[in-house]
């Protein structure tokens, strides 16, 4: 049975972001290193369906956790840090950012998508021009955040944290929005019947449909639209769903084409994928970590009855 101490300890774990920003934090700037432990933390915290993926890649690069932190600590400079990190497969910036942020609150910022879409629709002065991909992006979204922080007198790490708030407020908003009717208390004696279902909404099918052009470039049918067919489809998806989203996506995904056409098709699979995942908060983690919006969605997260439409090879 549990003792005190141990119900202590436990209790403390509960609140992941606070034991990892007052302890794991704490033991790194002791230690000069994370351990096992601490580290898969971090990865949980910020994208837990990617803990084995990352554990597997380091054990192929013969590489420990600690030991790679250990080659962090002793950087000369943060793009290192960044490059130390992304250089084992499976952990892309906004994982890396996420263990570096815990290692190192007052030098960087998480990247996220729900902070970055704040930070774009705030107009906040000197960010890339898209959702940083590169070490130096993701450099110069931290210096805007940090310039941004300083006028505003919070901490950088405060200010992620009200970044992601907005978005977040701002998607509850909506769900207000869209059922106004407020439950009234039943009088005594009268009876009551449940609310028929309302169908699926229309815009609800629409971003599955745009879901599924997504997959089906990914799974090797290129050949039935090019990339601008696909992005001029989205674009029309998306903005018969919500005005002006549609141009959002698309500007972003053409920004990004002289990467490679692959970097388009992820981008808009990610996005897509988020977007469907709005339309269904019942699918939700009722417990849910920050994801990272640059890996593909494991297929198992995906609901039985719209797993169709995900990419043949998985």
């Amino acid at each position: 049975m549990m003792g005190v101490d141990e119900c202590r300890r436990l209790a403390r774990l509960y609140n992941l972001e606070r034991y990892l920003f007052d302890e794991v934090s704490a033991r790194f700037r002791r230690d000069g290193t994370l351990s096992v432990a601490d580290f898969y933390a971090i990865i949980v915290w910020k994208s837990n369906r990617t803990k084995t993926k990352i554990k597997k890649a380091l054990k192929e690069a013969g590489l420990s956790a600690d030991t790679l932190m250990s080659q962090v600590a002793g950087a000369q400079d943060d793009i290192t840090r960044l490059q130390l990190l992304t250089n084992v497969r499976n952990i892309g910036l906004p994982i890396a950012s996420a263990i570096l942020t815990v290692c190192y609150p007052d030098r960087f910022t998480v990247l996220d998508s729900r902070a970055w879409q704040s930070a774009v629709a705030e107009g906040m002065p000197g960010l890339p021009d898209a959702f940083p991909e590169t070490a130096p992006e993701y450099l110069q979204y931290r210096d805007a955040c940090q310039a941004f922080a300083e006028r505003v007198g919070l901490s950088l790490r405060d200010l992620d944290r009200a970044l992601w708030a907005r978005s977040w407020e701002k998607d509850l908003q909506e769900l207000i929005a869209d059922n106004p009717a407020e439950e009234k208390p039943v009088e005594e004696g009268i009876p009551t019947t449940e609310p028929k279902p309302a169908p699926e909404p229309k815009s609800k099918v629409k971003i599955h449909v745009a879901v599924y052009l997504v997959s089906r470039l990914l799974a090797g049918k290129k050949k039935t639209f090019t990339a601008k067919e696909l992005i001029d489809r989205v674009r029309q998806e998306f903005d018969d769903w919500r005005p002006g989203v549609g141009s959002y996506v698309s500007s972003h995904a053409v920004a990004n084409a002289n990467k490679g056409t692959a970097v388009v098709y992820n981008y808009l699979w990610n996005i897509s994928y988020g977007l469907y995942q709005c339309f269904d908060p019942k699918h939700h983690s009722p417990h849910p970590s920050r994801e990272d919006a640059a890996t593909e969605p494991d297929p198992g997260d995906v609901p039985l009855k719209y797993r169709y439409l995900l990419p043949a090879n998985n």
